[in-house]
């Protein structure tokens, strides 16, 4: 009677749940949580090297992190040209994922984003030049200009979906959207934006 109870509370909840706000997201978990996250934006980020070298000496630098925030999505599209899609056009990103076996890690296999008009699959692929590395959602070079469209495809930038999440959100703050490999437990399987 109680689980009965509860199963119709839950279904109650899903039929009457506020839609999100303009400036709201909401992420589902593999495990069964759901977060809305507010102020949110895609956040990309690269590591430069800093080396130099003078005659035959070569001279290490610190590395710094360029980086930029932006509610609207620039990426390259699985053909290789770029994409700018406006956060009103955003209405969800699906993520299909197996388990790795070897890990404590799920292995995302296919990110698929909806749009107003259209869906785009982007698979996981691996890298060229002996990487052992894999990446979801290549980012345009559009953030970076002096940076060449062939490296940018290489995945050397990272994107991550950043946001305010209320505390009671056991989950990260932060999504990765070109690392294939996510924790189990806190692997996203569906974002939802709000229906504009």
């Amino acid at each position: 009677m109680i689980l009965i109870v509860g199963i119709a509370m839950a279904g109650w909840w899903l039929l009457h749940e506020p839609p999100l706000k303009a400036n709201e997201i909401r992420i589902t978990f593999d495990h069964g949580e759901t977060c809305r996250w507010s102020d949110w934006s895609f956040r990309i980020r690269r590591e430069v090297v800093n080396n130099r070298g003078r005659g035959a000496v070569f001279i290490p630098g610190l590395p710094n992190i360029s980086q930029a925030d932006d509610t609207d999505l620039r990426v390259f599209a699985p053909d290789g040209t770029k994409l700018r899609i406006f956060r009103d056009d955003l209405r969800q990103m699906g993520l299909k994922w197996l388990p790795d076996p070897n890990s404590g890690y799920n292995n995302v296999t296919t990110l698929t984003l909806t749009t107003a008009s259209n869906t785009i699959s982007f698979p996981a692929t691996e890298l060229p030049k002996f990487s052992r590395s894999r990446v979801l959602v290549p980012v345009a070079s559009h953030y970076f200009p002096e940076q060449d469209d062939d490296f940018m495809d290489w995945g050397n930038v990272r994107m991550t979906l950043a946001g305010t999440a209320p505390e009671d959100c056991s989950t990260d703050r932060e999504i990765s959207l070109t690392r294939p490999g996510h924790p189990k437990n806190r692997t996203p399987i569906l974002i939802e934006f709000a229906d504009k």
